[in-house]
């Protein structure tokens, strides 16, 4: 690549030096044209050789293009450089993030241990309420049949003390 551009600029400039001492017969330039309302109403020109107006053309649209394109690389410098000052605040915050994720982390597995730990207890307490459901439900049968006992024994006893109900039984069934 660096040798193809060596070979067009020397290439270029055999081309400049052919067309310059062709065009060395003296041209008149007007700067300023002749306006009666302009400072010199005559108007401004001189007398110069055409390659040398075609050097001064040329030199000037580098001067030009060149102030343009620094202008543009200045502007592209600073917005590189805000972008890596941007970069570098995001990558601060996520460090911080990642740091804070971490804790997070770590403060959600202790607290699922003592969550754990929470529901173990209340599976413990759960089993318990059943248990002893079951041993009320369990007491308050023997209760019943005990009462039941109890009244058929104070019937056999005195036969005739409820009244004639258990008569009335008797004869409903």
């Amino acid at each position: 690549m660096k040798i193809l551009r060596t070979v067009a600029y020397t290439i270029a400039l055999v081309g400049g030096i052919v067309l310059a001492s062709a065009n060395m017969t003296p041209v008149v330039l007007v700067y300023l044209p002749a306006f009666r309302f302009l400072p010199r109403p005559e108007g401004a020109q001189f007398e110069a050789p055409l390659a040398l107006l075609l050097l001064a053309a040329l030199v000037a649209g580098t001067l030009v293009a060149g102030t343009g394109t620094f202008v543009e690389h200045l502007k592209l410098r600073l917005a590189v450089r805000r972008q890596h000052k941007r970069n570098d605040k995001l990558t601060a915050d996520l460090g911080r993030l990642h740091a804070e994720l971490e804790a997070a982390r770590v403060a959600a597995e202790s607290r699922s241990g003592e969550l754990a730990a929470a529901a173990d207890a209340g599976r413990s307490a759960q089993q318990a309420l059943t248990q002893v459901r079951a041993e009320l439900t369990f007491e308050r049968e023997r209760a019943e049949q005990a009462e039941r006992r109890a009244l058929a024994a104070e019937q056999h006893r005195h036969p005739g003390a409820d009244g004639g109900a258990s008569e009335l039984r008797r004869a409903d069934s």
